[in-house]
């Protein structure tokens, strides 16, 4: 699934890479093999038809198949990072060069990585004789939250990816402001995603007690949304005010009543 999520040319040179290692393993890799299926079926039939004293023996037996081919971890590929370095990626993991690569808890490593606040899922995997891969995904920001004096990056889930000091850095990211706006904003950015004159010019929102949304748009209007019939207002807002370029003055559109009433306010 994640790596689906991923762009083609990770996907690809992923691929690439799986592919060429593949091409890598020898002879005694594939001897192991067949020795861990020879054991893992004498196991199953050790455990229904001999005495425990043989299941035993053959438990030392698989151990000393895994000491005596002893693989180790040679490369470590990081793919579909972006923002955090593989470096980081790496020594997140905790996986480390020389590892005995049987013995890596590769839950344990992907539940690490997906700890940074960037990384929004992770893949481990081993590649045999010698590769670990860790394929992420990282997140992308969605917009920008002012909460009281601070400002934050975040998802589209309203996570707060980063604290942003120097706010001019971040003019192309919608502003979302109001108790609680991080947790909702998506709601109502996909109520007017369909509205291309509305949600191309969306510069804030402004969630108001909790309950609705102010909308200032880059042109200068501000519109009211009532708290249900969202949809509905986008309509009306488009279809008379979503052609007009930027004014001088700020113009307030109140939405809250419709059908019934439109109220329009110019703001010096």
């Amino acid at each position: 699934m994640l790596l689906k999520k991923m762009n083609s040319s990770n996907t690809h040179l992923y691929k690439k890479y799986r592919k060429k290692v593949k091409h890598k393993l020898s002879p005694v890799l594939i001897q192991f093999c067949k020795n861990m299926i020879a054991l893992a079926v004498l196991f199953i039939v050790a455990v229904v038809i001999f005495p425990t004293h043989l299941i035993t023996s053959i438990t030392d037996l698989y151990n000393q198949q895994l000491e005596r081919f002893d693989f180790r971890v040679a490369t470590i590929k990081v793919l579909g990072n972006d923002r955090i370095s593989a470096e980081k990626i790496i020594s997140l993991s905790g996986v480390k060069t020389n590892d005995q690569i049987l013995n890596l808890d590769l839950v344990e490593a992907k539940n690490k990585v997906e700890k940074e606040l960037w990384i929004e899922g992770a893949i481990v995997e081993r590649v045999f004789p010698e590769t670990i891969i860790i394929t992420v995904k990282e997140e992308r920001p969605q917009a920008l939250y002012i909460e009281g004096n601070k400002r934050y990056l975040i998802n589209r889930n309203g996570k707060k990816l980063q604290e942003v000091y120097v706010e001019d850095d971040f003019q192309d990211y919608v502003k979302v402001l109001g108790k609680g706006a991080n947790l909702k904003f998506e709601l109502v950015m996909q109520e007017l995603h369909n509205f291309t004159n509305i949600h191309k010019q969306i510069e804030s929102l402004h969630y108001i007690d909790g309950r609705r949304w102010d909308v200032k748009l880059k042109n200068n209007i501000i519109f009211k949304l009532p708290e249900t019939n969202i949809y509905e207002a986008a309509v009306l807002f488009e279809e008379n005010f979503g052609r007009i370029s930027k004014l001088y003055k700020t113009c307030v559109v109140d939405l809250r009543l419709i059908p019934d009433k439109i109220y329009l306010k110019v703001i010096n």
